[in-house]
């Protein structure tokens, strides 16, 4: 828009990917510490592999690591500067699903290991907890 003064779908691409990057890191479109654009701000920590450093730590470690290096791979191929360079918004979304399965087979397994380790704990109690007669 910057360029042309014309709004069109790819924009809107634009736009997406700099909310989702906003989503993942927890920072502003304009990291004002740094005086620096978002994008400037991701692509050098995810060139050099830093996606930790990137996503935002407020979740305290707490995703699937490939779930977050799709997404922000994601919210880059949104954000070239030459519109006919970006994701088409189909593409998009069929790769955000791609992380919301990954998470969520995160967050299965996360629960499976919680019941099996209750169940052994429960086991163990009724195993070896003396019990009054």
């Amino acid at each position: 828009y910057y360029i042309t003064n014309k709004l069109n779908v790819k924009s809107d691409v634009y736009s997406f990917g700099i909310v989702l990057l906003e989503i993942i890191s927890g920072q502003p479109a304009i990291i004002e510490e740094e005086a620096i654009h978002i994008v400037q701000w991701v692509t050098p920590k995810v060139v050099r592999g830093e996606i930790d450093s990137v996503i935002d730590p407020k979740l305290q470690g707490d995703y699937d690591i490939n779930s977050a290096w799709k997404a922000a791979e994601i919210a880059l191929a949104c954000t070239p500067q030459s519109a006919i360079k970006r994701a088409t918004m189909s593409d998009v979304i069929g790769e955000l699903r791609g992380c919301i399965q990954l998470e969520r087979s995160r967050l299965k397994r996360r629960s499976s290991r919680k019941e099996s380790f209750t169940s052994i704990s429960l086991e163990s109690e009724i195993l070896f907890d003396p019990s009054a007669r």
